[in-house]
């Protein structure tokens, strides 16, 4: 039975030890990834919900314009190009209030995803 292994047990430690250190800063880096991770879909989620407000402004004002456009093309004030092109931008306001949603439903789960769900 010998007593010394020959350096075997420093060596191992050494090697172990570096793995050690290589798994802690494996470690914080999965850690600040997934910090910036969870901020960056929060701040998306965030900016999503900005967008879709100023959509919802848009298509309101857009409602109104309507309105009077179509009573005031009935009454033969604008021509048919102006009362066109105010539907057009009315149909184009919900089409981007609608896609907005979209988005807004997509960053919310983007969002869930980076931190593993709902929180209670």
């Amino acid at each position: 039975m010998p007593i010394f292994p020959g350096g075997g047990n420093f060596a191992d430690r050494a090697i172990y030890g570096l793995f050690l250190d290589k798994a802690r800063e494996d470690f914080a880096k999965k850690q600040k990834e997934l910090y910036y991770d969870i901020k960056s879909a929060y701040e998306g989620f965030k900016n999503a919900v900005e967008v879709y407000q100023v959509q919802k402004n848009y298509l309101n004002s857009s409602v109104e314009r309507a309105k009077i456009a179509a009573a005031k093309y009935l009454n033969g004030l604008i021509t048919y190009d102006e009362w066109d092109r105010l539907q057009t931008q009315y149909i184009s306001d919900q089409t981007g209030l609608l896609s907005s949603q979209r988005a807004v439903l997509a960053a919310e789960a983007d969002w869930l995803k980076s931190y593993g769900g709902r929180v209670k």
